[in-house]
């Protein structure tokens, strides 16, 4: 295993193996079904924690590359993206093919295609889902997100805004689906009860060049906070901890107060902002004061696991409209 960690290039060392096994991957030296070495083994080759090896392995299951079965071992999975966009091109072209040899032309065929796709894209855009999570800075941009991802209506709910669980169960009826992260799926689920509605548990995570962006900062210096609430910076500030990066000073403010803020800003050698404070930070911060945007995204298969969740309702609620 050639692998090499660089202690000094401040990147956190568990996105070094992140990337590695990445890599691995994506040129197929670790092919779909490989088994990878036990945490601690990995971690004693290349002369890092095992918490560190876990904390890699554990995000890399998180975005579905890696698979852990309990009492075999972690491994690739075994459908890759490129296993999937290689079965779909064989697919496409089978179907083409017998469309040609049924008399079809190139137009009619791509005719048809546009159609169908234009067809699914207004399914998805009928359908009225409810994003829930627990704090509004992250509630509000999640659901943009993933409205802009998908394509489809996604109104967002705080955890801590459920009064009533009767008013609840009522308000839901609205909506075709409920969508919360994993951390919070057990919560919603019980808030939901026996209530016959599909609760789709989605991953989040921040942007990989945030992290590494903050990793190259220097840590001896202060590092500010400018967001919505303290639940949002408690969250960063837990988050840039268990990825072994220490700054000499965290702090955060949620205030709104113009000459406060400015005096925050100068007061820390670099600033975090939440996407809903980015704009007012950078009309403060001058040209000398770096601002790094914390991002935090739905993953590409947790939006492709929305998508199909929502086609499966779609042919369900069809089929149950036929009998």
């Amino acid at each position: 295993m050639s692998i090499r960690i660089n202690r000094k290039s401040g990147v956190p060392l568990y996105i070094q193996i992140k990337k590695y096994i990445c890599t691995q991957i994506d040129n197929n030296s670790w092919h779909p079904g490989y088994k990878l070495p036990p945490e601690r083994d990995f971690a004693r080759m290349i002369g890092v924690s095992r918490n560190t090896v876990s904390m890699a392995y554990k995000e890399l299951e998180d975005e579905h590359k890696l698979v852990s079965r309990q009492g075999k071992g972690t491994f690739v999975v075994e459908e890759t993206l490129v296993n999937q966009k290689t079965r779909l091109l064989n697919l496409l072209n089978n179907s083409i093919d017998e469309a040609i040899q049924q008399g079809y032309n190139e137009t009619d065929i791509l005719s048809m295609v546009t159609s169908i796709v234009k067809a699914k894209n207004e399914e998805l855009s009928r359908i009225h889902i409810l994003f829930i999570e627990c704090n509004n800075e992250q509630v509000d941009f999640f659901a943009q997100e993933l409205s802009s991802e998908s394509g489809i209506l996604v109104e967002p709910l705080v955890i801590s805004e459920i009064g009533n669980r009767a008013d609840f169960l009522d308000y839901i009826r609205q909506f075709d689906l409920i969508v919360t992260t994993y951390f919070h799926y057990d919560e919603v689920k019980s808030l939901i009860g026996p209530y016959e509605i599909n609760v789709i548990p989605i991953s989040l995570a921040p942007q990989l060049e945030t992290m590494i962006k903050i990793a190259q900062l220097e840590q001896s210096e202060c590092l500010g906070l400018i967001c919505i609430t303290r639940i949002f910076a408690e969250m960063v500030q837990q988050l840039i901890t268990s990825a072994g990066i220490k700054f000499k000073r965290f702090n955060f403010t949620t205030t709104r107060d113009i000459q406060e803020l400015k005096r925050f800003i100068t007061s820390c050698n670099f600033i975090l902002t939440s996407p809903g404070r980015k704009k007012e930070v950078m009309a403060l911060a001058d040209e000398h004061t770096e601002v790094i945007e914390f991002v935090y995204r739905p993953d590409a298969s947790s939006v492709n696991m929305l998508k199909k969740a929502v086609l499966n309702y779609k042919r369900m609620s069809g089929k149950e409209r036929v009998k």
